[in-house]
């Protein structure tokens, strides 16, 4: 009967419906990622240092609200289960602290200190809100989905909402800059879809108890889940690991359109064309990842991917063109596509086993203790930007130094290619303590499922 129930509550939450949460939240989000930054220093408002350290005490902020906000998450109780509320409180705010970080201009003639604390207030503020917005749409993922397949195909859909949106900020974005549009114009724009996609999208997730129902709730202090998820060795390595892959990806969107300027000298259509190949390269590696997982599992799919990252990553060193940068993101497409599928399903699988040792359900807490972890590779990245800016004189937009595209050549292959491969040694350490543990999720599973029969 509880089977029953369980895959009766799960048909009613639509995949591609769940899915599409992201496409709006992304469109908008990557706007802040992609060009806030680049947006000050290539305006001059801030230089690359401060725009660096504005990261930095982002970050950390970030670090410490995640858990917050997990466990006041998982204490929520209400008629529209524990996720809802929050992801509908935090709407307004995800929306007004992304465009408006784009409101200055160089011509208000402010400070560099008053440009600086303006914008490293709107960061921690976006950071807050895109917390609450992930971490709790995240808890839901194990909830509704169960078996491996089932988390596939849903990480699959996610991630075609998630890299369409990406690619539409990507390629539409500098188009509409160069036809005279500015980034707050364009903020306005994508906030619009935001709110029609996330509404959409809500008012399809059915809780029907899902939440509360399947496992007891979390009814421990915040320290003892703190003690039993922060042991797990399990956990610990495997948010390490995907944390290096995070930070080179927000470190890759973030140094992209400096490197457009500064390396191969393209803006605009072709700046729109570059980055094109690599999501229409993302796109059409899903299905083939998603074949490959159904046959081999998320775990080999994980390592493969990682095991090529940092080759990938080395080859934005060479080019001399803007065909050249076409090539090279047809080629890491693929790569990437694999790293943002399977940790979905891996992930859950750790949710799953926290459920299976202690019958208690915190997927808000993994996600948000995850999320904690995964926040110190991001410090140790950008301090070794920042340290990079440095020593290749790179200060801001209007003061380059001597070889900017020297510069940008090392930090988007060199130090993001040396990032990936102690990525790759994590991800290799965590499949191998994991496995014990993974091998005993799937004979409790097979149980289960053989009782139910």
């Amino acid at each position: 009967m509880r089977k029953n129930f369980q895959k009766s509550a799960r048909l009613q939450t639509n995949k591609v419906r769940y899915s599409s949460y992201v496409f709006g939240l992304t469109l908008l989000g990557q706007l802040f990622i992609i060009y806030s930054m680049s947006y000050f220093v290539q305006e001059g408002m801030i230089t690359f240092f401060l725009a660096s350290v504005a990261k930095i005490i982002m970050v950390m902020c970030d670090g410490a609200n995640d858990v917050i906000f997990g466990f006041l998450s998982e204490k929520t109780k209400s008629r529209w289960g524990k996720r809802l509320p929050w992801i509908v409180g935090g709407m307004p705010f995800f929306f007004f602290f992304i465009v408006f970080t784009f409101l200055p201009k160089y011509s208000w003639n402010w400070s560099p200190e008053l440009f600086f604390f303006y914008y490293l207030f709107f960061s921690v503020s976006y950071e807050n809100s895109s917390t609450v917005m992930y971490i709790n749409y995240n808890a839901l993922f194990p909830v509704y989905y169960k078996s491996e397949e089932e988390r596939a195909k849903t990480s699959s859909f996610k991630h075609v909402f998630e890299i369409i949106a990406m690619g539409i900020c990507n390629i539409l974005t500098p188009i509409l800059v160069k036809a005279g549009l500015t980034y707050f114009n364009i903020g306005l724009m994508y906030g619009l879809v935001f709110f029609i996609s996330t509404i959409y999208a809500i008012t399809g997730f059915k809780n029907n108890g899902e939440e509360n129902n399947i496992v007891k709730e979390d009814k421990q202090p915040l320290l003892l889940t703190l003690k039993q998820i922060l042991l797990n060795k399990s956990f610990i390595f495997f948010n390490f690991t995907q944390s290096f892959f995070n930070a080179i990806m927000s470190l890759l969107v973030t140094l992209y359109p400096m490197y457009c300027t500064y390396v191969i000298n393209v803006d605009g259509v072709q700046q729109a064309l570059i980055i094109g190949a690599l999501f229409v390269s993302l796109m059409g590696s899903i299905p083939l990842w998603n074949k490959f997982i159904k046959k081999k599992g998320a775990r080999l799919a994980y390592k493969i991917s990682y095991t090529l990252l940092p080759f990938g990553l080395l080859l934005f060193t060479f080019p001399t063109k803007w065909w050249h940068a076409i090539i090279i993101c047809i080629l890491v497409g693929p790569i990437a596509s694999g790293l943002l599928i399977s940790p979905d399903i891996l992930g859950s699988e750790l949710i799953d086993i926290d459920k299976m040792k202690y019958h208690i359900s915190r997927e808000a807490s993994y996600s948000s203790l995850g999320s904690l972890v995964s926040r110190i590779s991001v410090i140790i990245t950008s301090i070794a930007m920042l340290f990079a800016s440095v020593a290749f004189g790179y200060n801001s937009g209007t003061d380059p130094g001597p070889n900017p595209s020297l510069a940008f050549r090392m930090m988007m292959g060199v130090i993001l290619a040396i990032i990936g491969a102690i990525g790759t040694v994590l991800c290799y350490t965590y499949l191998r303590k994991s496995k014990k543990e993974y091998d005993k999720l799937r004979q409790y599973n097979a149980v289960n499922e053989n009782n139910g029969d």
